[in-house]
C-alpha cells in the first residue's frame, strides 16, 4: 500500500489534486493507495498518528505556517517524496531547502495541463524510486500490492500465530514469513535476540541483562533468550 498525503487550505484545489493524483496512480499500476486529504492542520493532526510510513505528500507551503508544516513533515517521514505548491510571491529559498527536500513544486498560478503534468512526473519519479529503492526497505507483500517498510522506521519483528509482525511505529504489519528466512534478508542492523523476536539495533535504549530483557526506544519491551544472550551481551 502507497500512503499519499494532500494538504491544501483550499477545498476545490484539494479536489482537483486528489483527482489528478488518483489517475496517475491508476497509471502506475495495482499498488492500493492509501489517501489522506488534508484542508487544514487540524486534518493534518488527525490523519498522521495512524500514518507510520508516509510515502508521498503534496504541501501547500503559501501559507503563514506553510514552510513551518512542510518541515515538520519531513522531519516526521524522513524517506518520503515531497511535492510542494508554491507561488511567485514567495523566494525560493524559503521551500528549497534541506528541511524540507522538495522532489517536486507546482508554482501557482497554474493550468490544468501543468498541474496535470507535474503530478505525473513526481508520482513516475516515486515509482521508479521504488523499483530501486527495494534493499532499502522490508517489502511487504499483500493483495492489495506491495507496501514497502523502511528499515529505520522498524522497531522489531516478532514471529506469533505462524505468521510474522513488523512493527512500524504504533502499527503492525503481518505477512507470511518465517523468522529464519528473515535473518537471511535482513541488513547488518537487525539483531535476533530470541525465539520469536529480530530487533532494530538502531532502536535499543537499554539492555537489562539480568531481567533478559532488551528496551526500545519507543517503550517496546523485547525478551532476551539464553540462546541469544551472548550477541545481546556483546552489544551493551
Amino acid at each position: 500500500m502507497i500512503a499519499s498525503l494532500i494538504y491544501t487550505r483550499g477545498k476545490q484545489e484539494l479536489k482537483a489534486l486528489e483527482g489528478s493524483f488518483r489517475y496517475e496512480a491508476a497509471l502506475a499500476g495495482d499498488d492500493e493507495w492509501k489517501w489522506l486529504l488534508c484542508a487544514n492542520a487540524d486534518d493534518v493532526a488527525a490523519a498522521l498518528p495512524d500514518t507510520p510510513v508516509l510515502d508521498l505528500s503534496c504541501i501547500d507551503v503559501t501559507g503563514a505556517d506553510g514552510t513551518k508544516d512542510a518541515e515538520e513533515m519531513r522531519s516526521r517521514y524522513r524517506e518520503m517524496m515531497m511535492m510542494v505548491i508554491a507561488d511567485a510571491k514567495m523566494s525560493p529559498m524559503q521551500y528549497l531547502k534541506p528541511s524540507i527536500l522538495p522532489a517536486a513544486l507546482l508554482m501557482r498560478p497554474y493550468t490544468a495541463a501543468s498541474c496535470k503534468a507535474v503530478i505525473h512526473d513526481f508520482v513516475t519519479a516515486y515509482m521508479e524510486a521504488q523499483g530501486k529503492a527495494d534493499s532499502g526497505s522490508y517489502v511487504l507483500e499483500q493483495k492489495e500490492g506491495k507496501t514497502f517498510l523502511p528499515y529505520s522506521k522498524i522497531a522489531y519483528f516478532e514471529a506469533r500465530q505462524k505468521k510474522i509482525f513488523v512493527r512500524v511505529g504504533s502499527r503492525e504489519y503481518a505477512a507470511y514469513e518465517t523468522i529464519d528466512n528473515l535473518m537471511q534478508i535482513l541488513p547488518a542492523e537487525f539483531l535476533r535476540c530470541h525465539r520469536s523476536y529480530i530487533i532494530n539495533r538502531k532502536w535499543i535504549d537499554r539492555i537489562i541483562l539480568a531481567e533478559n530483557l532488551i528496551l526500545l526506544t519507543d517503550g517496546s519491551m523485547i525478551p532476551v533468550s539464553r540462546s541469544y544472550r551472548a550477541e545481546v551481551k556483546a552489544l551493551s
